[in-house]
């Protein structure tokens, strides 16, 4: 519980005000969890499960993730993993107070948030006419600024970059195949800039 709670005296209540702290403990009571464990709780932690119920009509096999995982098992293929959960829970603890309640308040309150008039299918759209631009100026509304381009981004390329060089430093051989989300490429530095610096060359290929 210590990663997904303050580490100090702090309290949810004490950083955000009471009409939506009774707001989310009311959800959050809903599905199982005490007021007293909610108070507890950071607000990233809050933020990333209400936008889990959120998306929570989507199917766990529906990314191209469980397609290529699923024909893996199939196949007998050994299966290696970029990032943990472990590991993601850890890039969001890093973010400060400031931005985590600045995503809780939109979360929260949908309807003030500006958002592009771009839904999903648009985005795989755009990666599969290899459209970088508009990926890239959709990110530039959507992101919160240099410090959530570091946690959710930059950090994270830089992770599955020395990852990635790891495996291929063991020379056995085979050929290997990351899935890694396209906001990692088009959003500099990409995963493929950390590879280069490592003296990899990378070629993209649409």
């Amino acid at each position: 519980m210590d990663l997904i709670t303050f580490d100090d005296d702090t309290l949810l209540e004490d950083v955000i005000d009471e009409e939506m702290y009774e707001e989310i403990v009311t959800i959050m009571e809903a599905q199982g969890m005490p007021e007293e464990m909610v108070n507890s709780l950071e607000p990233w932690y809050i933020t990333s499960g209400l936008q889990e119920e959120e998306e929570g009509n989507a199917t766990f096999d529906a990314g191209v993730d469980w397609h290529y995982l699923e024909r893996a098992v199939e196949d007998g293929k050994e299966i290696e993993e970029l990032e943990g959960q472990i590991i993601s829970l850890l890039a969001l603890n890093e973010q400060s107070l400031e931005l985590q309640l600045e995503q809780l308040e939109d979360v929260m309150n949908p309807e003030d948030v500006d958002m592009p008039d771009v839904d999903g299918d648009d985005l795989v759209e755009m990666w599969l006419a290899g459209e970088e631009e508009p990926l890239i100026e959709y990110w530039e509304e959507v992101t919160y600024g240099e410090e959530y381009d570091r946690v959710y981004l930059w950090d994270r390329n830089e992770r599955n970059a020395d990852i990635i060089d790891e495996i291929l430093q063991e020379d056995d051989g085979q050929t290997y195949l990351a899935l890694i989300g396209a906001f990692h490429f088009f959003i500099e530095p990409g995963v493929q800039d950390f590879l280069e610096e490592r003296g990899y060359t990378v070629e993209r290929i649409n």
